[in-house]
């Protein structure tokens, strides 16, 4: 509970920041991922194959409305046709642990900088 309750201090943090560092991801749209979860000792860990480690996330579930955000700290999922792996409490949060998988709503929040720069 208490490392969801800094994750969103540092997002809130990171979204009111007046002026936006060099290394700051772009605005994005979301993007819609196929989605599974697994059971990871991070209770805000998410996996993906390509986002830096340290990259924040919002995650949505666009049939409840219900989101939450979590930190890219693994690598995965290596299953084909699926683009996200998050962690089973972010899955309970967003009522996807029955079905296993589903389509979220996924925009980056935070992206680390490239090493080498700054």
């Amino acid at each position: 509970m208490k490392a969801r309750i800094l994750l969103v201090v540092f997002a809130m943090f990171l979204s009111f920041a007046s002026a936006a560092p060099a290394y700051a991801a772009p605005a994005l749209a979301p993007t819609t991922m196929k989605t599974s979860w697994y059971k990871s000792p991070w209770s805000n860990g998410v996996a993906h194959r390509k986002l830096p480690k340290g990259t924040i996330l919002r995650i949505e579930n666009p049939k409840t409305g219900a989101y939450t955000w979590g930190v890219v700290n693994d690598r995965g999922p290596y299953i084909k046709g699926r683009d996200l792996d998050v962690s089973a409490e972010i899955a309970e949060i967003l009522g996807i642990t029955g079905a296993g998988v589903a389509r979220l709503k996924v925009s980056i929040v935070y992206r680390p900088p490239k090493k080498g720069r700054g």
